[in-house]
Order: C-alpha cells, then sequence, then structure tokens
C-alpha cells in the first residue's frame, strides 16, 4: 500500500509539473493521442500516458502546451479522474457557475474535502505551490498541515 501511495503520488505531482489541458470536446474515444506540440519534450511518455488513460486531454487543435502552468479547475480534474470520484456537493463558492465546463469537478472537490473552505476567486487561474501542496496533503491524508484555519486569502 505504501508503494502504491508513493507511485500514485509521484504521478499527480508529474501532473502538477507538466499541467493540465482543460476537457475537449473533441477528443475521439480510444486514440492514442499525439500532441504536434510535445515532439522532443522530456516528458512526452507520461503526457501520453496520461493522455491514453483519459486522465488529461489537450486542446482541440491537437495540442498540449505542457509548459503552461496548471489551474486549480485542472488540478481538480485531475485528481477527480485519477480517483474516479463521483459525489457532489454544493459548491461553496459563488464564482463557479453552473455552465462552467469544470463546474462538476469543483462539486467533487468539494465533496471530497481536499478543496480549502476558503473563497478562491478563480477556479481558473494557475494554482500556487501552496494550495497545490495543501490539495496533495488533502488527498493522501498526511495531516500536515491545516490551511483551513489560516488567513490565506491570497490565494
Amino acid at each position: 500500500m505504501k508503494k502504491f501511495k508513493r507511485i500514485l503520488s509521484l504521478l499527480v505531482i508529474n501532473c502538477f509539473i507538466l499541467s493540465y489541458i482543460p476537457y475537449n470536446t473533441n477528443a475521439q474515444e480510444g486514440i492514442n493521442t499525439i500532441f504536434q506540440d510535445l515532439n522532443g519534450h522530456w516528458a512526452k511518455n507520461v503526457i501520453v500516458s496520461f493522455s491514453n488513460a483519459k486522465i488529461i486531454n489537450g486542446y482541440s487543435n491537437n495540442t498540449f502546451k505542457p509548459e503552461n502552468p496548471i489551474k486549480i479547475v485542472e488540478i481538480c480534474t485531475i485528481i477527480n479522474r485519477i480517483f474516479k470520484l463521483q459525489r457532489k456537493t454544493d459548491v461553496i463558492n459563488n464564482t463557479a457557475k453552473l455552465k462552467d465546463w469544470f463546474y462538476q469537478d469543483i462539486q467533487k472537490a468539494y465533496a471530497a474535502k481536499y478543496l480549502p473552505s476558503i473563497d478562491i476567486h478563480n477556479f481558473n487561474v494557475p494554482a500556487t505551490r501552496e494550495l497545490a501542496f495543501y490539495i496533495l496533503n488533502r488527498v493522501f491524508k498526511l495531516d500536515v498541515v491545516d490551511l483551513s484555519k489560516k488567513d490565506i486569502s491570497f490565494i
């Protein structure tokens, strides 16, 4: 179990480093995706593997943009897909709207209690390192720190 958690945490950290691209309605089922902008990229094999596993998607123009920073909603979507989270709750925050592609993933993140109970003003922005590590802490139940009791309004 310890080895599984370590491998899974390395995969999740790779996702954070590599950056996840939002939901792509043009993704085709069962096709090994080769993104045009991955030729020669050091993480190409990992990105393609995650894409083939339907954990991540690229843009509709067949690019991945691996150097882009990861957004809060993208972290939530990756975690929800890896752990196959389905349970949803009301979104505590009024900035996520029902029409947003990521609304259900934010509902799942709050239901799983890995997002801090603070007011995140915009989910569709790059995540801070602090928030990324807070989420990892909660997902892997490390109980290293509890940011919900601190003033982190700058996230």
